[in-house]
Formats: C-alpha cells, structure tokens, sequence
C-alpha cells in the first residue's frame, strides 16, 4: 500500500513502503499519522469536519485529491490539535 506524506512545505510525497519503515526516516515528532494511508505535518492539518459514527474529514493544505477520512485513536488525536479548552482539574 502506497503512504501518502504531507510535508511541511505543502508538498504530497507517495512512498511505496509500509507506514513502520516510514516512520523510521521521518521526523515523527513533527508528522501525525491520519489513517493508514497518511503520515502528515501538523502545520499541513487546516481542519476537520464531523462525519458520521466518529470519523472525521481532515482538512490538507495542499488538498490531495481524494478525502482523507481518520477514525478512531487517530480521529480524537487530530481532534485534540484544534481543542483550546484548558483541561480541567478532577
């Protein structure tokens, strides 16, 4: 399966290599993985939009030519770049 890589330049690199081996080579600090298609910088994720059942549409600059979807894990971590709320003390 082909990896999608949205770098901080707004560039969309494709690597035919398993997301593991990518991992490997990029700076993952600086890149979040979308769904398992697509490693991208954080500066590159503009937005989402709520879809049904929890997933969302994860908005790119630059936009690639199919939807992203992301759900699950990776859904809520994205999610949490865009939340402002200051975490409450329990």
């Amino acid at each position: 399966m082909a990896i999608n890589v949205v770098t901080t330049n707004s560039k969309i690199l494709v690597a035919d290599e398993q997301m593991e081996s990518i991992k490997l080579w990029l700076d993952i600090i600086d890149f979040v993985p979308v769904n398992k298609s697509f490693l991208v910088a954080y500066n590159a994720i503009k937005g989402y939009q709520e879809l049904e059942d929890g997933r969302i549409l994860v908005k790119l600059k630059p936009a690639p030519s199919t939807d992203v979807i992301s759900e699950g894990e990776d859904a809520k971590f994205v999610k949490s770049l865009f939340n402002k709320e200051i975490p409450k003390e329990e």
